[in-house]
C-alpha cells in the first residue's frame, strides 16, 4: 500500500484469513506486534481472529506476540481500544483489567 503497509489474503472454504502488516517489511514482523490477523466470510462479516460473533468471546490467551500468541491480538486492539499487552500483558485480563494504568 502506498504507506508501506502490506495486506495478505489467504482464501479457505468458508472465509478468508486477512493479515494486515502495519509497517511492511520492516521489523518485528511478529503476529501481535506489526502483524494482525482478522477473519473475513462469505456474508460480508470480518472479524478479528479467536473472537466469535459475540465481542465478550474470550480471546486473551492467543494474545501473548513474546511467546508466539499474537492471533488474537486485532481484537484486544479493536476492543479494549490499547496495545497495553505489549506492555503488561501478566497483569491484563480480557474481562477484567484492560490497562497498564
Amino acid at each position: 500500500m502506498a504507506d508501506g503497509s502490506e495486506v495478505f489474503i489467504r482464501p479457505d472454504n468458508d472465509h478468508f484469513g486477512l493479515f494486515i502488516d502495519i509497517n511492511g517489511k520492516k521489523t518485528p514482523n511478529i503476529m501481535g506486534k506489526d502483524i494482525f490477523r482478522l477473519v473475513g466470510y462469505t456474508n460480508g462479516k470480518v472479524i478479528p481472529t479467536e473472537v466469535g460473533e459475540d465481542p465478550k468471546t474470550q480471546g486473551w490467551p492467543y494474545c501473548n506476540p513474546t511467546t508466539g500468541e499474537g492471533w488474537a491480538c486485532a481484537a484486544w486492539i479493536m476492543y479494549k481500544e490499547n496495545m497495553d499487552y505489549l506492555k503488561c500483558a501478566d497483569k491484563l485480563e480480557w474481562s477484567g483489567k484492560t490497562k497498564c494504568n
